[in-house]
């Protein structure tokens, strides 16, 4: 299961901006906002250009379930679940962001190269909200990826 992530960004910016229209409000006059979204939902775009690699893939995509039964046989399970809190899952980004790694053309040469940048729908609206000034989530987010180690650090363990 995939979505265009461009299309979730032009949608959500034409809803804020007809938001902002209808309150007879400039963008100066709001102090902040907050995004609820898709937390296990991944995307990979490229930083330059902002452009997506692929579709996002959506957290009910369980592509990478044979993948995270290779981890599980590994005996990786109970330290990633030490590290995560989570249960070695499809349904996290971990696996997708690998598989999207994996099986994109060129995208591993790139994302070793700096290029690529990873992130849920939160990131991926927030960077375009500011320009790919900012690339940033929130602990609660993070830690659903698979990737957020519990003591605040990101892990590479998966």
């Amino acid at each position: 299961m995939e979505h265009d992530a461009n299309e979730i960004w032009t949608t959500q910016l034409r809803t804020a901006q007809e938001a902002i229209a209808k309150a007879r409000l400039t963008a100066p006059d709001i102090a902040a906002i907050g995004i609820t979204n898709q937390r296990e939902t991944t995307v990979v775009w490229d930083r330059d250009s902002g452009a997506p690699i692929h579709n996002a893939i959506v957290w009910q995509d369980h592509r990478t379930a044979a993948r995270c039964d290779q981890l599980k046989a590994r005996g990786l399970a109970p330290m990633i679940k030490r590290k995560t809190g989570l249960v070695v899952d499809a349904y996290f980004s971990g696996t997708k962001l690998e598989w999207l790694l994996k099986n994109v053309p060129g995208a591993h040469a790139r994302a070793k190269a700096g290029k690529l940048a990873f992130g849920t729908i939160d990131t991926w609206l927030v960077w375009h909200l500011t320009g790919g000034r900012v690339h940033v989530t929130d602990p609660s987010n993070a830690s659903r990826t698979m990737l957020f180690n519990l003591k605040g650090d990101w892990t590479t363990s998966c």
